[in-house]
Formats: C-alpha cells, structure tokens, sequence
C-alpha cells in the first residue's frame, strides 16, 4: 500500500511549461503494460504513456531508440485524453475551439524495438491516422502508424513585437492537392 500522501495521480507542475518540449529514451525497457493480466482482476488498464492531466495545454513528443515493451499489449502503448472541453471560451483559454495540444504530439520509435517495427504513435488525430495507414485503437485513443517515420510535428510561433498582446490562432492547415485539412490552436491562454 502506498503511503496516504501519496497516489496513483501526477504530482503538482509548479514550473512555467517548456514549449518545443521531447523526449529521446535509449536502451530504456517498460515491462508488463497490460490491459489485463490473468489471475490478477484488480489490476488492469496500465499505460506506458499518459500526459500529466494537469499540464498546461502542451504535450511533449517522445523519441525511442533501441528500447523496448516486454510482455506488453498493443493497447497499452499510450493513454490519450481528448481536449479538455472546460477550456472553451474567454476564461477556459483558447476560444471558440478547444485547445489542440493534447493532439499534437507523437510517440516515435526509430528502431522498431518498442513497436515490433519503426512506427509513430498519434493521440486522437483523425485528420492524421486516417488514410495514413494507421490503425485507430480506441482504448488508446490514438493511431498506432507502423512504418511511418517521416510523421513530424508541426510548430508554429508569432515572432511579432506584440506577441505577448496578440493571438495569431487558431490557424487552418490545408495539404494542397489533397482532402486533408486541420486546424491547430494556440497554446492555452499562451
């Protein structure tokens, strides 16, 4: 048993966020991440990966290398929460659409060791998991892409002298000569 002061949650964030924020994990092994486990009823759902629930709205990309998921289920990989739809509006932080940072990162393997093959890893985007040749997993809520390393994640900044009186989002991203389309939002009242 854990200590009463201590839980299964996040701790509290008391820094200012880091934005262009990545992971890069080497000869790093997760084991057991299941969605069950035989004999074992009261233990279940476990993740490899979560966003902290308390972070300002930004997620930071995660880079494997030469690591590995022993004795893991496909699902297990990531636990990917939708926007956070208090956040709409004037006080929420990002106005009239929810704030885009939980879509907007990725779990990249570039050994192929984590996923079994080199592949990216894209929390609930289905502009992105679809006709990518991602399958979507909806205990995750993300698309697992095997084989697709050249997904990246696309960043934006104002570099205007007013950028801190000014929002230049959200901004509607349209591939030319394609159906895809997206619209990203700034980060949360930043």
């Amino acid at each position: 048993m854990l200590p009463s002061k201590f839980g299964p949650g996040f701790d509290v964030i008391c820094k200012q966020p880091v934005y262009d924020s990545k992971s890069f994990l080497e000869n790093v092994t997760f084991d057991n991440f299941r969605q069950s486990y035989t004999g074992l009823s009261s233990c279940s759902s476990n993740f490899v990966f979560k966003p902290h629930s308390g972070a300002f709205d930004m997620v930071g990309s995660v880079n494997l290398i030469d690591s590995y998921c022993v004795n893991c289920d496909s699902n297990s990989y990531l636990l990917a929460p939708n926007p956070n739809v208090d956040q709409l509006g004037w006080f929420g932080g990002c106005g009239d659409i929810v704030c885009t940072g939980f879509d907007n990162y990725q779990i990249q393997d570039h050994t192929g060791t984590f996923l079994g093959q080199k592949g990216t890893i894209i929390p609930n985007n289905t502009e992105m998991g679809i006709g990518e040749g991602c399958t979507y997993s909806s205990i995750m809520n993300a698309y697992n892409c095997p084989n697709r390393a050249d997904i990246g994640v696309f960043e934006y900044q104002s570099v205007a002298a007013d950028f801190q009186t000014r929002i230049m989002w959200p901004v509607n991203l349209t591939a030319q000569g394609s159906n895809y389309t997206t619209i990203t939002n700034g980060w949360r009242e930043w």
